[in-house]
């Protein structure tokens, strides 16, 4: 997280945030021939172990601790991606949210839907 103390505001980000992260990670040597050309059923998609929650809470909270924001309790649209991709790492948007042109349709039936305490 240190590469981020360069982009870290003075003073500290506030109000609400949307939050975007993009997780790349190396392909394994199983996603290529071995001409070195990638094969065609190569996932995009990293999955696995990693918890995808528990990488962005470690990422949330490494961006509070170096004063990025007051709290991550400011995030408040969050978009997470885990990627295969030549050049690891992750990329991190931080940005006030974007104001909805219009409410979001009611949810069919079918969604389940939890109340928020």
């Amino acid at each position: 997280m240190m590469a981020a103390r360069p982009f870290v505001p003075f003073p500290p980000l506030e109000g609400p945030m949307a939050l975007e992260i993009v997780f790349r990670f190396r392909r394994p040597k199983s996603h290529y021939r071995s001409n070195g050309s990638l094969k065609p059923d190569a996932p995009m998609w990293k999955s696995g172990r990693q918890d995808i929650d528990n990488t962005t809470k470690a990422v949330m909270d490494c961006l509070t601790d170096i004063g990025m924001w007051i709290d991550d309790g400011q995030v408040v649209v969050l978009h997470v991606k885990r990627i295969y991709h030549s050049q690891p790492g992750a990329m991190i948007t931080i940005q006030p949210p974007v104001q909805e042109a219009a409410p979001l349709p009611a949810a069919p039936a079918s969604d389940c839907l939890l109340p928020i305490p």
